[in-house]
């Protein structure tokens, strides 16, 4: 276990953070290195809230596709046949590879390039 979650408490004092430092000044060395932080802020900040992952002016065509890298995910954009887009892990249900490897480019059907496993642009 960390020392932040050892540390942490909880306080009614607004002008003390929850790990019992005060506001307005510099944050403990922890909150910088500390991965359980890092985990409480990606669950806090990043994965709990919209991101812009792209316009769709980047895939006009059907087959269009673009990747959305966030820190250890990777999603693929893509313009299916009927114009829709949807968005797609970019993980193969198989083995766990990266289905597209390329930033972007244009598919008519997503296949993993380890046992060649293949996904419709709709589903």
């Amino acid at each position: 276990m960390s020392q932040f979650r050892k540390r942490v408490i909880k306080t009614g004092n607004d002008n003390l953070r929850i790990d019992g430092s005060k506001k307005g000044w510099s944050l403990p060395q922890s909150y910088y290195k500390d991965p359980d932080i890092f985990e409480l802020e990606k669950k806090a900040m990043i994965f709990n809230t919209w991101m812009f992952a792209g316009h769709a002016s980047q895939i006009p065509n059907p087959g269009d596709y673009f990747l959305f890298n966030l820190l250890e995910e990777s999603a693929i954009i893509i313009r299916s046949d009927d114009g829709s887009i949807n968005a797609f892990y970019n993980v193969c249900a198989h083995r766990g590879s990266h289905i597209c490897k390329e930033q972007s480019g244009n598919a008519k059907r997503l296949v993993c390039p380890y046992h060649a496993w293949g996904y419709d642009l709709e589903n």
